[in-house]
């Protein structure tokens, strides 16, 4: 089974993945694909750079993310030109390790840990998707960044609609000494593929969704 992880920037989806990893998921973060595809491309740096100025390159040719990200993430626009030069080849690496997955599984579960899921529109792909939720504004204010709660809930609003399978986990409980929640939902996913086998259940998870995550 693949799940997708949504919601966010900095709203805990990583600390819920890594929790899940220990449980015995597989987990693909986007965050790192994304790295990997531009430290694995020369090409893909100079058009950035070609964007965004050279300032954002060292001297032999490496990304400065700390000098993009300042430079980008609190604008929107500049985010948007960047999704669009990075997000192709990321999406492409990612439905590779996805299909890769299906064909030979080397997990129970393959978490996609993501905040863009909807966004790239991999929603219909994944057997399932959790959004991690936070009240998170002071965090987000503090280190510039968009908001994205609100369009998030929209798009999860008509992925719901569309009957997609959904759950969210509530981030702001969470405790390193106390993940049980987090267990609790790993082992609910577990479940997904022998529940949904059940004619009425899965009638009623496509109706209501699946309960038993937050």
């Amino acid at each position: 089974m693949v799940v997708g992880l949504a919601g966010q920037i900095a709203s805990g989806k990583s600390e819920v993945a890594a929790e899940w990893q220990k449980l015995g998921a597989c987990v693909v973060s986007g965050d790192q694909l994304g790295r990997e595809v531009v430290d694995q491309s020369a090409s893909l740096r100079q058009r950035l750079a070609g964007v965004f100025g050279s300032r954002i390159l060292t001297p032999g040719g490496g990304l400065r993310r700390k000098k993009l990200g300042e430079f980008v993430f609190a604008d929107p626009a500049k985010t948007e030109a960047l999704n669009q030069i990075i997000h192709p080849p990321l999406l492409s690496r990612l439905r590779k390790q996805i299909a890769a997955f299906r064909r030979k599984p080397t997990a129970p579960i393959l978490v996609i840990d993501a905040a863009l899921i909807f966004d790239w529109q991999l929603q219909e792909e994944l057997d399932f998707v959790v959004v991690v939720e936070s009240r998170i504004v002071d965090q987000v204010r503090r280190r510039g960044l968009a908001d994205y709660r609100k369009p998030l809930k929209q798009k999860t609003a008509t992925f719901i609609r569309a009957e997609g399978i959904f759950g969210s986990i509530n981030h702001d409980t969470y405790d390193p000494h106390e993940n049980v929640a987090y267990s609790v939902a790993f082992r609910t996913l577990l479940s997904i593929p022998r529940l949904l086998d059940d004619e009425t259940i899965r009638k009623f998870a496509y109706r209501k969704c699946l309960a038993g995550l937050e």
